[in-house]
């Protein structure tokens, strides 16, 4: 996905899980990924 003028939002949640979303202009969550080197040891509900 290509990122053009919006923002890129980042959050921890529980020890060492770390997550981003990717909003544009309009609002909308467009992406979201993990920013962790262990991903095994989140989740997402």
């Amino acid at each position: 996905m290509v990122e053009g003028d919006g923002n890129r939002y980042y959050f921890n949640w529980l020890f060492d899980c770390s997550y981003s979303v990717y909003t544009p202009a309009d609002g909308v969550i467009r992406s979201w990924r993990f920013e962790t080197s262990r991903p095994e040891s989140c989740y997402v509900f």
